[in-house]
């Protein structure tokens, strides 16, 4: 398995948050995180929590994908 981290707007009207709960649902392992007040881009509408996400999410699997794999961390 890779580790998926999935980012949601649960405010987006072009995919609602159904569409990213099913992502969640077919993709083994993934983590699906929600952002409050937030549409469909939200690298853009909340940069600095979507970084936050993105950053947390790499740095809790890093290490473990890293040694699961055998390539350095």
């Amino acid at each position: 398995d890779v580790p998926v981290q999935i980012v949601w707007g649960d405010g987006d009207k072009v995919f609602p948050l159904p569409f990213g709960e099913n992502l969640q649902r077919h993709i083994p392992g993934a983590h699906l995180t929600v952002i409050p007040k937030c549409g469909h881009l939200p690298h853009v509408e909340q940069p600095d929590r979507f970084r936050a996400i993105i950053t947390g999410f790499i740095d809790s699997t890093a290490s473990t994908f890293s040694a699961s794999t055998g390539a350095a961390a």
